[in-house]
């Protein structure tokens, strides 16, 4: 008894030292030296530890320049691992397996990003240049937390009755890029630290190492969201040791990272982990979130056959895959073509109830059938999406920046409801002729092009969104938002509007970032920002602080509720308000809810998609030859300009070599 007296002594008096201890002048600091348009300049980082259930962590604190909040710093941890990490000699038995608790020895230097989720490198090198490293062992969250020495917060009191530093709210950000892409360094979480909210972003496995799924016990899949869960539980577990408030946890992501979050209020691992959700072009109820019955496995199959692997038995088929490396599960992974009814990409979550049964698994039942069943955390919520999110989704015809022929339209429409798997292919293709087609002037190119995004938009990421919000509108507050600002600066062309993932940058402070920032983290804007630029950027950082403090974007505090002289009220039943985002920003009411019934209501009745037994109704012949003969002349009248392009250019070399003699 006396031993574990002294050891638990021990323990509070090196708490007491480490908790955001400061280094004096004689322990290691840094200084970061940065060309800056304006001139160069330096900033100082400064040494920082504090304690966890599993060690000692050690991080950095750096000073956050934001024009409108001076003088303040913020904490830096980066790189925590907060899963078990494999060794050199067991990390392939630890492939399409969930996660164990951490454990180091000693001292852990979080200090540098860990190792990204083994993917295709192209979607992080858009802001991160320099992206290269992946591995397996990639289970590390980052966390950024306010400087208590000159903050406010709420104060608590250890088991000593001691009053410690302030507590604060807590962020947990999960990224997208469609569970197959992304990395946690993407999202550097220092301007909205210095908000006072402690800021955490995690990686998860990705592609099939974080989704492989042959649907029985060998590999149940899912393990990137069990991952989540882990990092969650850490979260709960650790973070008032980095003054973080463990009662006041909002959860938010954005596309799959939403998704994800989205399955997170339906799933019994993760409940009471969080206390709001936040959920940004993406839901549980979106058309790619979830696989169907039987396409994991379907994927499953087609991977090993990639990779030479047996696939008449899983049990030799997980086993193969496991001697495989990573990259080359991610490699083969790309050449994986889409099931015919599938959107998104072949690895996501899968329904695993009947496999783990309903208390040990992430999702029990279809989030359909859970969300009717009122199977869900009933928690206040805030969720949105860009005005033209499906721009990226739309085919890439030439000439797009142009508008679409009303040729291309009709293939497009065409293509889309072949792609659905439709069962009635004739009677789905009228109706989205019905409500796309640009009626105020059926040839305008640009017009064509506009409603096409829509259609994306709508199928893709809308209606889903809509879905949900309206089922957490019935049991507590819920806000939703459509995001329309364009910067003058926007490195997309401004055909192509709001696209999807737009946002981000204004969540993330990028306007503020400078080339000592982007030093530090790795993190390279895409582009120049204005003042109106910084203004937006603002706003969307004070607006998910807001929720993540209060509740509410813009709380009954009378110093905040009318910010940007304007109330952000509640979706509900009866007006469904919601918020325009743009420069000039203002609430309106039933955001393109016949176009959102149309996709959750009428076009699954009158495609009579996935009915068992029905006939499948093909498009009338007469259509189809008008479509083909459509395509063909479309090839054979840009093969003829290629020819005189051709033909004109000879001649004009011709011309300047009679000239030379």
């Amino acid at each position: 008894m006396g031993h574990k007296r002294w050891h638990i002594i021990l323990d509070w008096i090196l708490l007491h030292i480490l908790v955001f201890s400061w280094c004096p002048s004689t322990c290691w600091a840094e200084i970061v030296k940065c060309n800056e348009p304006y001139g160069r300049y330096e900033l100082d980082k400064r040494h920082v530890m504090t304690h966890t259930t599993y060690g000692t962590v050690e991080g950095f604190s750096i000073p956050v320049h934001n024009t409108l909040l001076k003088d303040r710093r913020v904490n830096v941890f980066l790189g925590i691992p907060y899963a078990r990490r494999p060794t050199d000699k067991d990390h392939k038995e630890y492939r399409f397996r969930i996660p164990d608790e951490p454990e180091w020895d000693g001292l852990w230097k979080a200090t540098k990003f860990g190792p990204a989720c083994p993917q295709a490198p192209w979607y992080a090198r858009e802001t991160i240049p320099d992206f290269h490293e992946m591995d397996e062992d990639c289970l590390y969250l980052n966390i950024y937390a306010p400087n208590a020495s000159s903050q406010q917060g709420t104060t608590h009191q250890d088991g000593w009755g001691q009053i410690n530093r302030p507590l604060y709210p807590v962020l947990v950000f999960i990224h997208g890029g469609g569970y197959v892409m992304g990395t946690s360094q993407q999202f550097p979480g220092l301007f909205l630290a210095e908000r006072n909210v402690v800021v955490v972003t995690m990686n998860y496995r990705l592609n099939a190492l974080g989704f492989l799924s042959t649907e029985d016990q060998l590999a149940a899949g899912n393990y990137g969201l069990w991952d989540q869960v882990r990092a969650l539980l850490f979260i709960k577990n650790n973070i008032r040791n980095f003054q973080g408030d463990s009662n006041k946890i909002t959860i938010a992501g954005h596309d799959a990272g939403a998704a994800s979050v989205g399955i997170h209020l339906l799933s019994p691992q993760s409940q009471k982990l969080f206390d709001y959700a936040i959920m940004m072009s993406g839901s549980d109820r979106n058309v790619w979130a979830v696989k169907s019955e039987g396409s994991a496995s379907h994927y499953a199959y087609n991977l090993g056959l990639n990779l030479g692997c047996p696939t008449n038995d899983n049990y030799r088929l997980i086993k193969c895959l496991r001697q495989r490396s990573a990259m080359e599960i991610v490699n083969a992974s790309s050449w994986i073509r889409m099931k015919p009814g599938e959107v998104g990409n072949p690895w996501g979550p899968v329904v695993d109830g009947a496999l783990q049964g309903n208390i040990r698994s992430i999702l029990p039942r279809p989030p359909k059938e859970m969300r009717e069943q009122r199977r869900f955390q009933r928690i206040k919520v805030l969720a949105g999406i860009v005005e033209d999110e499906g721009a990226y989704f739309i085919p890439n015809y030439f000439g797009l920046e142009d508008g679409i022929q009303p040729a291309e339209f009709q293939n497009l429409i065409y293509e889309f409801v072949v792609e659905r798997n439709a069962t009635n292919q004739e009677r789905a293709l009228e109706s989205l002729e019905f409500e796309y087609t640009y009626y105020e002037d059926p040839k305008n190119i640009t017009g064509i092009r506009n409603r096409s995004i829509a259609l994306m938009s709508d199928y893709m990421f809308g209606a889903g969104v809509d879905e949900v919000v309206k089922y957490h509108a019935r049991y507590n507050y819920t806000y939703f938002y459509v995001f329309k600002y364009k910067s003058h600066y926007d490195y997309l062309p401004p055909w192509r509007g709001v696209a999807h993932g737009q946002e981000l940058q204004y969540v993330f402070g990028f306007p503020y970032f400078s080339r000592c920032y982007s030093k530090i983290t790795g993190v390279y804007p895409r582009q120049d920002y204005s003042v109106h630029d910084i203004e937006m950027s603002n706003y969307m950082m004070t607006v998910f602080t807001n929720f993540t403090l209060h509740g509410a974007p813009t709380p009954s505090r009378d110093d905040l509720k009318y910010f940007r002289d304007v109330f952000w009220p509640p979706f509900r039943w009866n007006n469904q308000s919601y918020m325009i985002i743009d420069n000039h920003t203002r609430v309106s009411f039933q955001y393109r809810q016949q176009e959102y019934m149309f996709w959750t209501d009428y076009f699954p009745k009158v495609s009579l998609k996935f009915c068992q037994g029905s006939p499948v109704v093909k498009i009338e012949s007469e259509k189809m030859t008008t479509f083909m003969k459509t395509t063909w002349a479309l090839v054979v009248i840009n093969a003829i300009l290629l020819i005189i392009l051709l033909a004109f250019a000879i001649t004009i070399c011709r011309l300047h070599r009679q000239k030379d003699f």
